[in-house]
């Protein structure tokens, strides 16, 4: 810890980039503050100024927002349907500068003690919103279940418990004035008001928090294998609670999509360093946790219905929005210009306030077109490859050093990987909540760091877990 907290001292810079990488899963205002400050202090130190590469997901973004930007803003100029908005869309543009972050990552983190310092800072963050999320979603789904509807506070056939929490409210709200009934009504109807305890549950976990446990698991999961051959057991006791924790807000946060995505990319790197009957036991137990969950049960067994047209989900926008879109505007709509009124007018059993297509490359293809498309394959296979060659530094020897690699190389890949396979069945790339992550997952991967050797005074035998 003294070490590390001479190093913040004297590099200020530092500092708010650990702090960017700690509230980027607490807080996104927050984590903008932080994100800004760091690169203006990085900016300013020479030092740090020589540690930026321009690195090949750097080079992915830049032609995506440019390509973003130019179809854009012809939509803007040329496209005349009352259904869309390419003027909404072009002012949201600024959604994508915010992948600053990934030059800012690379120029901050070129050590591997900075990796895993950046890696700690994001788990911990994504600890906190854990905890949050086990403690008080189940307390507050009990909340909206107790509190009385409208009707039965006027009829007065309220239970005991939410007749009081009622009563209460009304009391603080006079003398506050404020009417706080309705506050907790306007959340509480939010997409329809739950039936069930687990209904409520399940509306609680948010796609944004689980996003970030989907991340945050593999990440735990290569500080955890480092610290198993770590001659201090309080570091493998505190990385396996970590993990335990982040594993339990994800699962129940019930969403279908970070939970498989996660899941994969687990086995994966399990697999790369286990016998595969025991990467896949261990994946299992992650799966029977989710099948002890009556209300991810209930999801899962929803899967089906996302391929029915009727449902107006995912099958529907697939082959029915996508296709006539790109036949009324071959070029593109522009960034975030589609809404729900174009997709009911096209299929009216598309599902209530959707805006987007629940696919990156198929919303990058309804965006800006072939073009759109292209960029978004050109930047997601830069950051695979770069993401590659660290997962391979993870099981090799470092260049002139005889000691071994570590675990957490494998982490930015693994981190990546879990969002672009979201990404195929979610839009999560242009998410304000999750911009910051994909910009983390893909800026942790410099060549400096690449090339950098492990820490010479980590004195420990190899840290892959043993094949047998």
């Amino acid at each position: 810890m003294k070490p590390f907290l001479a190093s913040a001292r004297s590099d200020p810079s530092w500092a708010a980039f650990l702090a960017f990488a700690f509230l980027s899963c607490v807080s996104m205002p927050l984590a903008r503050v932080a994100l800004v400050a760091s690169l203006a202090l990085g900016l300013a130190s020479p030092s740090r100024r020589r540690s930026f590469r321009l690195t090949a997901p750097t080079v992915g973004w830049l032609v995506y927002l440019a390509v973003a930007i130019a179809v854009s803003a012809a939509a803007w100029a040329l496209i005349e349907d009352p259904l869309l908005a390419p003027g909404r869309g072009f002012s949201k543009l600024p959604k994508l500068l915010w992948y600053a972050a990934i030059p800012l990552a690379v120029m901050q983190v070129d050590t591997r003690p900075r990796l895993v310092a950046t890696l700690r800072a994001l788990v911990a963050g994504c600890a906190v919103t854990a905890a949050w999320v086990l403690v008080a979603n189940p307390l507050l789904a009990q909340f909206q279940m107790v509190f009385p509807t409208d009707a039965q506070a006027a009829a007065g056939t309220a239970s005991p418990a939410g007749a009081f929490l009622h009563e209460s409210l009304r009391w603080i709200g006079t003398r506050l004035h404020w009417d706080a009934i309705d506050a907790v009504n306007r959340w509480i109807y939010t997409n329809g008001r739950a039936a069930t305890w687990s209904q409520a549950l399940v509306k609680l976990g948010t796609m944004q928090d689980a996003q970030r446990f989907m991340i945050a698991v593999p990440a735990a999961l290569c500080l955890l294998v480092e610290s198993l051959h770590a001659p201090d057991r309080r570091a493998r006791a505190r990385d396996f609670l970590l993990l335990l924790l982040l594993a339990a807000g994800l699962v129940l946060t019930c969403k279908r999509g970070p939970l498989l995505a996660c899941g994969a990319v687990c086995f994966a790197f399990l697999l790369s360093r286990l016998r595969w009957w025991k990467a896949a036991l261990l994946v299992a137990l992650l799966a029977g946790a989710c099948a002890a969950l009556p209300q991810a049960r209930a999801r899962f067994a929803q899967l089906p219905d996302e391929f029915l047209l009727r449902k107006g989900g995912r099958s529907l926008m697939w082959t029915r929005i996508v296709p006539e879109l790109h036949r009324e505007h071959p070029w593109g709509i522009g960034f975030r210009s589609l809404t729900w009124n174009k997709m009911f007018d096209i299929d009216m059993h598309t599902e209530l306030n959707q805006n987007h297509v629940h696919s990156v490359p198929l919303q990058s293809f309804v965006d800006f077109g072939w073009a759109g498309l292209a960029a978004w394959a050109l930047w997601m296979g830069l950051a695979a490859r770069t993401g590659l060659r660290f997962a391979r530094r993870s099981r090799r020897p470092a260049p002139g050093s005889s000691l071994p690699e570590t675990a957490c190389f494998a982490a930015p890949p693994a981190m990546f990987a879990a969002l672009a396979l979201y990404g195929l069945v979610e839009y999560n790339l242009a998410d304000s909540e999750i911009v910051l992550l994909y910009a983390l997952a893909m800026g942790l991967s410099g060549p400096s760091l690449l090339r950098s050797a492990p820490d010479p005074a980590a004195q420990r035998p190899p840290l892959a877990l043993p094949a047998g």
